[in-house]
Order: structure tokens, then sequence, then C-alpha cells
């Protein structure tokens, strides 16, 4: 089975300029998305409008063209789609990945034979679970159900998927070359009479011990797969994993974590559980679909990350009551009729006080004084959104090793974004923990240039 230098996993901005960089230095890699190409963009809501200018979304040195100042969910997708198609990046979609673990190698250096020790007792050189014949190591499917590990370990060390002799290397990188390990020298033998000659026993190979990533994949059609790598880059994003508030009720199926379109809500009744942007935007888009609208914020007032130009537009409907706000409220139970409410006891304090709004277009603006929540109260509802937050997947992360810090982000160098995991390295969202208001498009897409620059000095020195 080839072993890459590089597995990137997620195939948003950050990942994909990873991709990029490893091409650039001649790096054998590969990109593994579970979705579509930059997937977390795919789902953003049809009509969402970036909180940024174009120039700032751009990777690989290539523009992003926009006739607006503030480029929109359409524009983002073509030109994501255009910069795959200039560099011909090499991804596979539809590929969760399961785990990723590094392992020990002993490498047999007599004769190149890969002899990876593993913990679970599975031999996956073909890339394959052993139950559907599937041949995980160019992340194509065979059909043929063919056991494949007779070609990938040969005694002779050849190789003969492409002929290449590799009886003095090590592990192949899968592009048709191979890495040289450092050769252990016998010791001399002491020289012996010529006549006659008493036959030596041969010289026992010496292994040195190596460390690989094996990353696990599964896809919706049922299929899993095995790839291995030296390095691995986890750029995960967070958007894919909704924070869930565990309230009875939250799996009824007119609750929703992502909006859409409002127009499915005409004459409605919706509440809205949240106080950033999405919760925002919603329920102004709502409003004016002619939907009936009740905010629920567990803070006395929004968040002040609110775009400058929907804050004055939200606060102004909640003052004049075309929607409904319940603030320093927190969900109790959701039914199939109506949700129930309660107030959130980190606010004690029935009024708030006035907050002014950040001076960045909407100045002068100040948020009326609000009641907060006294006592438990039940709201009719025909939807439910609970749009509070989205988080990495840390539970991945830390299958893998990965340390976490008391903000559940993982323990990484700020210079090169290795994690306490040796070769495991973090970019974009992963990095974030429950702080995802701090890593954007526009800083984390530099992440991957940085991390692989770190890869290819190592690699290839």
């Amino acid at each position: 089975m080839s072993v890459r230098d590089v597995l990137i996993v997620g195939a948003g901005p950050s990942g994909l300029s990873a991709a990029i960089a490893c091409k650039q230095r001649g790096l054998d890699y590969q990109v593994l998305e579970q979705g579509v190409l930059v997937n977390s963009i795919y789902h953003f809501p049809p009509q969402m409008v970036f909180f940024t200018t174009p120039e700032l979304l751009e990777i690989g040195g290539l523009p992003f063209m926009s006739p607006f100042d503030k480029p929109t969910r359409g524009e983002a997708l073509n030109y994501y789609r255009k910069v795959v198609d200039a560099y011909d990046l090499q991804i596979c979609y539809d590929e969760k990945v399961l785990s990723v673990e590094r392992e020990p190698v002993a490498t047999d250096e007599t004769d190149g034979t890969d002899r990876r020790e593993r913990r679970d007792g599975r031999d996956r050189r073909d890339g394959t679970d052993g139950t559907d014949g599937t041949d995980g190591t160019d992340g194509t499917d065979r059909t043929d159900g063919k056991d494949r590990t007779d070609r990938t370990d040969r005694r002779d060390g050849t190789d003969r998927r492409d002929g290449t002799d590799e009886s003095d290397l090590g592990v192949g990188n899968g592009s048709g070359h191979a890495v040289r390990t450092s050769l252990l020298s016998a010791p001399s033998l002491p020289s012996v009479p010529s006549d006659p000659a008493p036959s030596v026993p041969p010289v026992p190979s010496v292994p040195s011990v190596q460390h690989l990533f094996a990353v696990e994949t599964h896809s919706s059609r049922g299929v899993r797969r095995a790839r291995l790598a030296r390095t691995v880059i986890m750029a995960i994003g967070y958007y894919d994993r909704p924070v869930r508030i565990n309230v009875p009720g939250e799996e009824l199926p007119h609750v929703h974590h992502y909006y859409g379109e409002p127009h499915p809500h005409y004459r409605q009744r919706v509440v809205i559980v949240g106080g950033g942007n999405s919760a925002a935007e919603f329920a102004l888009e709502l409003y004016r679909a002619g939907a009936y609208v009740t905010l629920v914020h567990r803070a006395a007032t929004l968040k002040p990350s609110i775009k400058y130009w929907v804050r004055p537009d939200i606060e102004n409907r909640i003052k004049e009551g075309s929607i409904a706000a319940r603030f320093s409220a927190v969900v109790r139970e959701i039914r199939p009729t109506s949700v129930v409410i309660g107030p959130c006891r980190a606010f004690e304090a029935a009024v708030v006080p006035d907050v002014p709004v950040p001076p960045d277009g909407s100045a002068g603006y100040v948020a009326p004084a609000r009641q907060g929540q006294t006592s438990e109260e039940e709201i009719p509802a025909d939807a439910v959104y609970l749009l509070t937050g989205y988080r990495a997947d840390a539970a991945l992360m830390v299958e893998a090793g990965v340390a976490l810090t008391d903000r559940q982000a993982p323990v990484h160098d700020p210079n090169t974004f290795e994690t306490n995991v040796p070769g495991l390295f973090v970019a974009g969202g992963a990095i974030a923990g429950v702080d995802t208001g701090t890593v954007f498009i526009e800083n984390g897409r530099f992440h991957g240039e940085k991390i692989v620059e770190e890869i290819a000095r190592r690699i290839l020195g």
C-alpha cells in the first residue's frame, strides 16, 4: 500500500490552501472530504452574504472577482471550484474520516518489507476492511473483490505495481518513488581459512522503527478504506457539527439546526433560539416573509458580533414588537406544537441596562432596556430553529491522541500548528475550540501554507 507524504482532512479553504502548498512543493498528498467541495459553504443559506470582501477569501494567489463589496455564497462556490480546477487538486469526496491512528512501522532493511504492527490485529495493507474487497490505495472502488495484498508486499523487495526495485529502500511514497532509510551496517566477520571454508550463518536483518498515520474512512455507500501517510493535516472546520442544547424534543422533525429559505414558514409561528448573526438574520427574513417570530436568547442582549448593518434592524424590530424576544431565557423542552422556556439563572437582574451599538456604521443607536425572563412560559411553535453555534469534531482529535485546552481547542504550536502528536497538524476552524468567532476564512486560509512549509522542511530537507 502506498504511503503518502500528507493526508489532508477537509476540503474547505484552509484544506485547499494546504493542498496547493503541497503540490507547489512536490509533496505526495491527498485531500479527504466527507461531503462536497467547501462543504460548509455549500450548506450556508442560499441567500447568505459574506461579512468580508472578496480578496480576503482568496487562496493560491488566484483573484476572487465579484461586482459586490461583499461576495455571496454562490460566488464563493464558483470561486473555489475554479481554484481546484486551476491546480488540479486531488480530492476524494464522500469519505468521512472515522479514525486517525499513529502507528509504529518496523521496516526490514534487507528487503524493504513493510512490517506494520497493528494493535487490532488487522492487516490493512490493501486498504480494505476485509469484507468488501475495496482497494483504498487510490481512492477508487474495486468491483472484482480480489485481494491485492500480494501485489504490495514482496519478499524480494519489488513492487510490481510499477516495476520499481525497492530492495534497498524503505516505505514508498505512493508516486513511484521511495524514501531511503538509514541502513545499519552488520558487524564485520573475522577472517577464516579458505580451506576448508566453514559455513557462515546469514546476518539477521535489523528493523528500524518509524511511525505512520493510518487514516480510516467510510463512505455513504458503506465502503471503508484505509490510507497511510507520514503526516496528517486536520482542516475539519466546525459548521457541520451544531451545538446541541440537549433538551427533550430536540429530535422532533420540526426542529432544525440550520436555516434556509423563509418562504415555507409564511404565516407560521417560528421560535428561534440564539443571539448571533444567524439568529438575527433569519429572524428578519422570516418576519419579512410573513412568519410570526419569537427570538429566545440566554443572554441579556444580542451578541456584539452581529453584523453592523443587521444589528439596528433587528433591535428596532424587537423594540417595536414586530419580532417578539425573550432574553435571559433558556429552553426547557420542545413539544410538537410549542416550546417551554424558563429564566436563565446566569442572569440575576430582571432588567438589563442599555447597550450601545459599536460605532461601525450604526453610530448613535442604543439598544433599549429589556425585561429578562422571570418565570416559565410555553410559546406556540410550528417550527423551531436552534441556531446556537457550531464546534469542530473534538472527539476525532482526542481519539487521535491530541490534547485539548480548557476551551476545547487542540494544543498546538502557534508557529507550525503541530499538535502534541508528532506529525499531526490542525488548520482553520479546527483550532478554535469553543471560540469559533476567532477563526474565519480570512485568517484560516494562511494556516495550510505554514504547515506545509514545516512538513516540506522535514521530508524534503
